[in-house]
């Protein structure tokens, strides 16, 4: 790690692929940056021209660190975290947005609440896609987030994760605190992870103001059933960490695989959608949706057309 943290924020993209996408989430960092800002760039062995898209911006605060191989998004965030010598650090994905405003936002909410123990400033997200149309996902942020102590952040973390790491500014120290990615998770839960580990060590605070875009696309990187997977390894792990907070973790543990089997169920695999919806009324047997799910396998095509009005509606109000 480099000693001289001379920068204010360091901004690490890993980047595998991404061509398309880098050149804008580079520069919706850069509008709002001053001087003080690096962005480091970590090209994980990409089989296109990501790495000449860097270097073509021709910015003294970009640069671009290389591996030889694909060693994942965990690996590439470690190398860049590494690199990097802000005393204020956010992790970008290759193909989501800054949105204006966001960086003097976060750095101030974040230096306002040091001295309460904060170590890690959230905001609020829309979802863009290709065609630049957007909508917010309703809020599932606590509104006493900032006065929650470790115990009670982590339980309401695990029954029901609020944060994205992509919207997240932190201090330097609690990521040194936390310890470097998980980079034997590859399915993209290493994020998961990151932020209980954050929340066993530092206080988080929230801006209520959607200042990131997350992109969706046909190529974006995570899995859902091998991402569910490594999601629910997470959480096995801190309940081992933390066995008072059984409870928040089988919750967690049932709203992972309702999602799971709500995705298979509309992609038409019934068979193991009704088979993940046994295991949420498992984990979590008030959760009526499960039930719900597990009546429109058993009806069959019948089920998928009421699904498929349910959804056809729900779009039209967004």
């Amino acid at each position: 790690m480099n000693s001289a943290a001379t920068e204010t924020l360091s901004v690490i993209i890993p980047c595998y692929g991404g061509e398309r996408f880098i050149g804008d989430a580079i520069r919706s960092v850069l509008v709002q940056a001053g001087s003080d800002v690096e962005i480091v760039v970590v090209d994980d062995g990409s089989p296109d021209a990501s790495a000449a898209v860097v270097e073509a911006m021709g910015d003294e605060r970009v640069r671009l660190v290389r591996h030889d191989r694909n060693r994942g998004i965990a690996a590439a965030r470690n190398t860049g975290f590494r690199e990097s010598r802000g005393r204020l650090v956010a992790f970008l994905d290759q193909d989501d947005l800054w949105l204006p405003g966001r960086l003097e936002a976060q750095r101030l909410e974040l230096e306002r609440r040091a001295g309460d123990g904060v170590g890690l400033v959230f905001c609020d997200l829309v979802v863009r896609d290709l065609t630049g149309r957007e909508w917010r996902e309703p809020s599932r942020v606590p509104r006493d987030v900032h006065t929650l102590d470790s115990e009670k952040l982590l339980a309401r973390l695990l029954a029901d994760n609020f944060v994205n790491l992509g919207s997240s500014l932190i201090a330097r120290g609690a990521v040194e605190k936390a310890g470097p990615f998980d980079e034997s998770i590859h399915g993209g839960s290493d994020d998961f992870d990151m932020i209980l580990r954050l929340a066993e060590r530092c206080r988080f605070a929230h801006v209520a103001h959607a200042l990131f875009a997350h992109r969706v696309h046909g190529r974006n990187f995570t899995d859902s059933s091998r991402m569910t997977d490594e999601s629910l390894v997470v959480i096995d792990r801190a309940e081992k960490r933390h066995p008072e907070l059984r409870r928040a973790a089988r919750i967690g543990r049932g709203r992972m695989v309702y999602r799971r089997a709500a995705d298979l169920y509309l992609a038409g695999e019934r068979g193991r959608a009704a088979t993940d919806f046994r295991r949420v009324v498992g984990y979590w047997p008030l959760l009526g949706r499960a039930w719900l799910g597990l009546a429109l396998c058993a009806l069959g095509p019948a089920g998928s057309a009421c699904a498929a009005a349910w959804i056809r509606a729900r779009r039209a109000r967004r």
